[in-house]
């Protein structure tokens, strides 16, 4: 009997292990990320007003970065906006992310320059 006991009490302690490290991941991760980003620079729209993200740590987190930005200028991804092309530029000596979106209610495109000499999670270019 106490073995089944002692047994049934590991069980139940490494269930528990489990699930605190599962939250931990999931809840307390991304909303540290988040308060780390911010946006310096200008507005986008060319390649003296790009916008400078700061606190991103990967090209994960710079991408999605990016595209929050977007986000607060044009609305909801997917819904409001699409991106039509994507591409790393050289000009003089900044390396940029230029994003090319086209609204839904638009045919115009928009471009977005986003200055990325600085990073270490740039793409190859």
């Amino acid at each position: 009997m106490r073995a089944l006991w002692v047994a049934g009490l590991a069980g139940m302690i490494m269930l528990s292990g489990c699930v605190s490290r599962q939250s931990v991941k999931i809840v307390e991760g991304p909303q540290r990320r988040k308060g780390r980003i911010e946006y310096r620079g200008g507005e986008g729209g060319s390649y003296e007003d790009a916008v400078v993200i700061v606190g991103a740590q990967t090209q994960e987190e710079g991408m999605a970065a990016e595209y929050e930005f977007i986000s607060r200028q044009c609305g909801k991804k997917g819904k409001d906006w699409k991106v039509r092309g994507q591409v790393v530029s050289r000009e003089g000596d900044k390396v940029y992310d230029i994003i090319e979106i086209k609204l839904t209610n638009s045919e115009l495109p928009r471009y977005y320059y986003f200055d990325i000499s600085g990073v270490s999670w740039r793409p190859e270019e």
